[in-house]
């Protein structure tokens, strides 16, 4: 008896996934305006978390966090803006608007990008002792 052919018995690395046909499968940053600054700040954030996330960014779940979190960060800095030009500031709207947009950064699970902080004066002119003796 010959085994019939169905795909149970067919090996798993023969099956191909269809390809995704899906415009904002295929790039995530399909449907932002680029033409706009803020459709342009939202992708230079959104790229920049996918260098960040490396190889987990070429999955279609982690590329929506991406811009979920690209899009919150930018209205961040636009509600900021327009409240310093307006001197009108909101501060409960405020401080909801940036804890949402740090969950959507944490969910991501990149960690602190920290610029260094200077050094104290005192511990720079021991350093410099040190290496005069």
């Amino acid at each position: 008896m010959q085994p019939s052919s169905t795909l149970a018995a067919e090996p798993q690395s023969e099956r191909h996934a269809p390809a995704p046909r899906s415009r904002k499968t295929t790039d995530p940053l399909f449907g932002i305006n680029g033409n706009t600054r803020r459709g342009r700040r939202i992708r230079d954030l959104a790229r920049e978390f996918f260098r960040r996330l490396g190889d987990r960014a070429a999955d279609p779940r982690w590329q929506a966090a991406a811009v979920e979190a690209a899009e919150f960060k930018e209205l961040v800095e636009h509600a900021l803006a327009e409240s310093r030009a307006t001197g009108k500031i909101d501060h409960d709207q405020l401080v909801r608007l940036k804890n949402l947009a740090s969950r959507a950064e944490r969910r991501l699970g990149l960690e602190v990008e920290r610029k260094q902080e200077p050094m104290p004066v005192l511990s720079r002119l021991k350093l410099l002792e040190e290496d005069g003796e």
